[in-house]
C-alpha cells in the first residue's frame, strides 16, 4: 500500500507540474473519469496535456501529445498528435494528427488525418484525409475527402470520393452525383454498335466526372435493360472542341438467370453548340462476358474470344456515338 500511496503521490505532482507554452499551461498528464471528476478537477480545461485519459468524459485545454477517451474527448484549445475517442472527439480549436472518433470528429481547422465511424465535421479548412463513414465536410480542402455517402466542401484542391460530393470547386470529384458548380452537368442519349440505346446523366468538375445510365438493347431479345457506371476525364477543353476519356461498365439484363456484362474504354471526340448541346462519336475497346446464347451474337468481330458452352468472354473495338445536353 506505501508503495501505490508513492506512485500516486508522485503522479499528482507530474500532473500539477506546468511550464507555459503558446501561452497555455501544460500539465505532462491528467485522469479524469467524467469531468469534473479527475486530477484537473473543474480546471481541466484551463490546462493541454502531453497525456490524457478520459475513462468516460473529459474536457481539456489541448492536446500535445496522446489523448484516449472511452467516450469522449472535449478540447477548447489546439490538438496535436495522436487523438482516440470510442465515440466523439469535439475541439474548438484546430486539431494536427490523427484524430479518430467511433462517431464524430468535430474541429475547426484540421491538418492530419481524421477518422470517423459517421462524421467529421471541419468548421473552416482542412488539409490532409478525411475518412467519414457518412459524412465529410469542410471549407477550404487541401487533400482528399473519403466518404461512404457525402463530401461537402467549398473549393476542394485534391480528390473527393463518395456517393455524393458537394462543393463550389472540385476538379477530381467521384461519385454517383458530383454537384460541383465550376464544374459541369449533362443529361444524354448515346447508341453503340450493339444496339445499346442508353439515357445517361454525367456529372463532375472540371477534370474528372461521373457517368450513371440506363437503357434498353434494341437487338436482344434475351438481355434487353441496361445500366451503365463509369467515370470520364476531360483531356483537351476548347471552345467549340472536346476530348474526353471513358471508362465504364455495361450490363444487359432481363431479371431472370443470364446476363451480358461489357466493360468499355472510350476516346470521344465531341462538338459543341451554343454551350448547351453537345455532339460525339468515338472509337471503343470492349471486353464482353456473357452466358446467353442470342447475346453471343451481339458482336461478330472479335480481337479475341474464347467461347465454350458455359459462357462467351471476347475483346472487340467498337463505335460508341450520342448527343448531350449540357447545364
Amino acid at each position: 500500500m506505501k508503495t501505490i500511496y508513492t506512485f500516486f503521490a508522485l503522479f499528482l505532482l507530474l500532473t500539477t507540474a506546468v511550464r507555459a507554452q503558446d501561452s497555455t499551461s501544460v500539465h505532462i498528464a491528467q485522469v479524469s473519469l467524467a469531468y469534473p471528476v479527475g486530477t484537473a478537477g473543474t480546471r481541466s480545461g484551463d490546462y493541454a496535456n502531453h497525456f490524457s485519459l478520459n475513462a468516460i468524459y473529459g474536457v481539456n485545454g489541448g492536446v500535445k501529445g496522446l489523448e484516449l477517451g472511452g467516450v469522449a474527448n472535449v478540447n477548447r484549445g489546439r490538438v496535436d498528435g495522436l487523438q482516440l475517442g470510442g465515440v466523439a472527439n469535439v475541439t474548438t480549436g484546430s486539431s494536427r494528427g490523427l484524430v479518430a472518433g467511433g462517431v464524430l470528429n468535430q474541429s475547426q481547422r484540421q491538418e492530419g488525418l481524421h477518422l470517423a465511424g459517421v462524421a467529421n465535421l471541419t468548421a473552416d479548412d482542412m488539409r490532409g484525409l478525411q475518412v467519414g463513414g457518412v459524412v465529410n465536410t469542410a471549407r477550404d480542402v487541401t487533400g482528399f475527402q473519403l466518404s461512404g455517402v457525402v463530401n461537402v466542401a467549398k473549393t476542394v484542391k485534391g480528390l473527393q470520393i463518395g456517393v455524393i460530393n458537394l462543393a463550389d470547386s472540385s476538379d477530381y470529384a467521384i461519385g454517383v452525383l458530383n454537384l460541383i458548380k465550376t464544374g459541369e452537368k449533362s443529361i444524354g442519349v448515346a447508341v453503340d454498335e450493339t444496339r445499346t440505346t442508353l439515357v445517361s446523366f454525367r456529372s463532375g468538375g472540371r477534370v474528372l466526372y461521373s457517368i450513371l445510365g440506363i437503357g434498353y438493347n434494341l437487338k436482344n431479345e434475351e438481355a434487353v435493360y441496361a445500366m451503365e457506371g463509369g467515370i470520364g476525364a476531360h483531356l483537351l477543353t476548347q471552345r467549340f472542341f472536346h476530348l474526353r476519356a471513358e471508362a465504364a461498365a455495361i450490363n444487359l439484363f432481363d431479371f431472370g438467370k443470364g446476363d451480358y456484362l461489357r466493360a468499355s474504354l472510350r476516346l470521344l471526340p465531341s462538338v459543341r453548340f451554343a454551350n448547351f448541346l453537345e455532339l460525339y462519336a468515338g472509337p471503343t475497346l470492349n471486353y464482353a462476358n456473357t452466358n446467353q446464347a442470342e447475346s453471343k451474337e451481339l458482336v461478330d468481330h472479335f480481337i479475341w474470344q474464347k467461347d465454350s458452352s458455359r459462357e462467351l468472354q471476347g475483346v472487340y473495338l467498337g463505335l460508341s456515338g450520342g448527343v448531350n445536353i449540357l447545364f
